[in-house]
């Protein structure tokens, strides 16, 4: 069975109009961003021009030459060659005009245009030119979009939204806002890690809408403390150091292909879940009056891990007999820093449910034999 249960959610989607934002324009130059750039216009068309314009002397470097072009889509949506061979010039000249024929549309990161370097590979196959695009051409029509919190109204930013046809990913801003280019009739993905996954069809007509969400709580495997006892852990086998998690530098760099490097991770305790129910046995004591009563109860424990890790908003579902209900709350109050999660990179709180069985057993009634 999975660690983690996801408790369902509701959806309401409604049509609203919002005002946005004044975009930003960070001249840092990135290579991979949360949303890459993207072009609207005809490939073949733009193809086509540049072999047109290719003389004798350039068809004939190219075709006996692997050729690789660097080049950038500024913040303002500007395509700009940087390379310098100056046997290309002429060819530099043509291909960063017809670039810029496309309609570009800038890279975004952190709720900001930016710049982005990439490569055009340019080829000679059967005497033909070939130079894949390595961003993506959209279609259909810009629409906006709004997501807030159902219950808050509160804008949720990073929310993650993919549309079918162009097959490309956007994120929501500090205002919830996102914009997006769809087909009519076009399937639309929402995702959050803090909030239920679903896709529709995109409205018919409608240049902005808003969408509602509602948070999940994450529901943890129960811990049986009638099973286990500090000799007898749940997972023996699980490395554990009960330490607070701690930040190291992470890897920037991704291989294109090899994997989402903005895919969401949940929140999880240094060590894993598994290490989480060994320090929970480890930590719990159960009273010596307790013990000689057979006292056997269950609890809800939620709590929040907050972006730093930390464990908020500690709350019991009900009061627990022989002060029980304090000891288990100083248990989760003096927990070690789990590691918070992320959704778009972006750290996140995240809420979590674990039922513990509460009880006596045989280590009990030896420890106070």
């Amino acid at each position: 069975m999975s660690k983690i249960i996801s408790i369902t959610i509701l959806l309401f989607i409604s049509h609203a109009l919002y005002s946005q934002e004044n975009t930003g324009c960070d001249t840092v130059v990135y290579f991979v961003v949360e949303q890459m750039p993207l072009y609207l216009g005809d490939y073949n068309t733009f193809l086509e021009n540049v072999s047109n314009q290719i003389d004798a002397e350039t068809n004939s470097l190219l075709k006996n030459n692997n050729t690789n072009v660097n080049f950038q889509i500024t913040c303002k949506g500007e395509a700009v060659i940087t390379s310098t061979n100056s046997e290309l010039t002429q060819f530099y000249n043509v291909l960063e005009n017809e670039l810029n024929k496309l309609q570009w549309i800038p890279a975004r990161h952190n709720f900001k245009n930016v710049t982005v370097q990439s490569i055009l590979p340019v080829r000679m196959i059967n005497n033909k030119l070939n130079i894949p695009i390595n961003f993506k051409g959209v279609r259909g029509e810009l629409v906006k979009c709004k997501i807030t919190d159902e219950s808050s109204g509160i804008p949720v930013s990073n929310v993650r939204l993919i549309t079918k046809y162009n097959d490309c990913s956007y994120f929501s801003n500090q205002y919830g806002e996102v914009e997006f280019y769809c087909e009519e009739k076009d399937e639309i993905e929402i995702s959050h890690i803090n909030y239920q996954s679903f896709s529709f069809s995109a409205p018919e007509n409608a240049s902005s809408f808003q969408i509602k969400l509602t948070n999940i709580v994450y529901e943890l495997e129960p811990v049986d403390l009638t099973k286990y006892s500090p000799n007898k852990l749940p997972y023996k086998k699980s490395t554990c150091s009960f330490e607070s998690w701690h930040e190291t530098k992470q890897n920037q760099f991704m291989i294109l292909g090899m994997g989402d490097f903005y895919a969401p991770e949940l929140a999880v305790f240094n060590g894993g879940y598994e290490c989480l129910d060994n320090y929970i046995v480890l930590e719990f004591v159960l009273p010596k009056t307790a013990s000689e009563d057979n006292y056997t109860d269950t609890v809800d424990i939620s709590f929040t891990i907050a972006e730093d890790g930390t464990l908020k908003n500690i709350v019991l579902s009900k009061t627990l007999n022989y002060d029980i209900d304090t000891i288990v709350r100083n248990i989760f109050v003096e927990m070690p820093k789990w590691k918070p999660a992320t959704q778009a990179r972006q750290k996140t709180k995240q809420s979590f449910v674990l039922k513990l069985i509460i009880g006596n057993n045989k280590y009990w009634e030896k420890y106070y034999g």
